[in-house]
């Protein structure tokens, strides 16, 4: 009797693992996914009416109001930022939220590199956007030896305080909106070149200078790749805004800024430093390329993984008793 008894619990261990093998594990728990993977859902268009609704509304108000433009410029600047920027929140900001879920990992030495190349690269990319209007002055100027005057800002460059949102809110916005959501995005629901294309010429679409800021986008895409770093491509893209703040500045506090080409040689050099830049922008995008697809995050949040490492560490010891 003693040994039916002790033989007992064997046999309601060995029928309630038999229940436990037949019985689904976490049938109503549905597969955690990536968060790129929820990024993918987004509905991309939601963004036209939250990008072009509240400047339609603050253009009829501002009739009505008859605000003067510097005013106008602010709240114009204000309400775009801030409508992006609640887009997303709403829609893709992580769960929960983080500052390294957000932005990624922290530059290195390699990384602030590259965000230096990336900005010069940049920077004379647009360069040679601008002057391309004026090429055959500056071909004639060059060629005959005579001086070319090249103003640095507009005749009235913007107020201060939109130069301000220009170098501190602008970049972060546009970057987590552009790369850190449409990017990944459209990365996981087509594929990373379309990704690429689509997210940089919408991108261009709503900057002056279409063609240099399309390939701005691409730059600080590929930036963001490379480094895994949110960080990387939201510097460099400050530090190119932070120049025509700087010019700005001086356009009200000191002159008109502007460069002055005598003779052919003058005319050359600078020439030869945009296609240079030309040629660095190119280089980094070839060396740059292959990082298009790699992962950004990790595929599932830390409590997920600890969860996953728990379960495997008890499938381990039930197998090995098993044995």
């Amino acid at each position: 009797m003693a040994s039916v008894a002790n033989d007992m619990p064997h046999a309601h261990e060995a029928r309630d693992m038999h229940t436990e093998m037949e019985q689904p594990q976490n049938a109503a728990t549905p597969p955690p996914q990536s968060f790129d993977h929820r990024l993918s859902q987004i509905k991309a268009w939601t963004l036209v009416p939250t990008f072009y609704g509240p400047i339609l509304a603050w253009a009829i108000i501002k009739h009505w109001l008859a605000v003067s433009t510097y005013v106008s410029l602010q709240v114009t600047d204000a309400i775009t930022n801030a409508a992006l920027l609640i887009w997303w929140i709403v829609l893709a900001a992580p769960r929960p939220y983080s500052v390294r879920g957000t932005m990624g990992r922290p530059l290195d030495v390699a990384g602030w590199r590259q965000v230096l190349v990336a900005f010069l690269a940049v920077y004379c990319l647009s360069w040679i956007e601008l002057l391309s209007v004026n090429f055959r002055d500056l071909w004639r100027a060059a060629s005959s030896g005579g001086s070319s005057t090249i103003h640095l800002t507009g005749a009235d460059p913007a107020n201060l305080l939109g130069l301000l949102f220009l170098v501190l809110v602008a970049p972060l916005v546009e970057e987590l909106v552009f790369r850190r959501t449409l990017f990944r995005a459209w990365r996981e629901r087509w594929n990373p070149v379309l990704a690429l294309m689509a997210s940089s010429a919408l991108f261009g679409v709503l900057h002056p200078l279409k063609l240099s800021s399309f390939l701005a986008a691409v730059t600080f895409a590929l930036l963001y790749t490379r480094t895994r770093s949110l960080w990387a491509s939201v510097l460099a893209h400050s530090l190119g805004n932070g120049t025509v703040a700087v010019l700005g500045a001086l356009h009200y506090f000191w002159a008109s800024p502007q460069l002055v080409l005598n003779g052919a040689v003058a005319h050359g050099l600078f020439a030869l430093v945009l296609l240079s830049g030309a040629g660095v922008w190119l280089h980094f995008v070839i060396k740059t390329w292959r990082t298009l697809g790699a992962p950004l995050s990790p595929d599932l949040p830390r409590a997920m993984s600890a969860t996953s490492s728990t379960a495997h560490a008890e499938a381990l010891r039930v197998g090995s008793q098993l044995g």
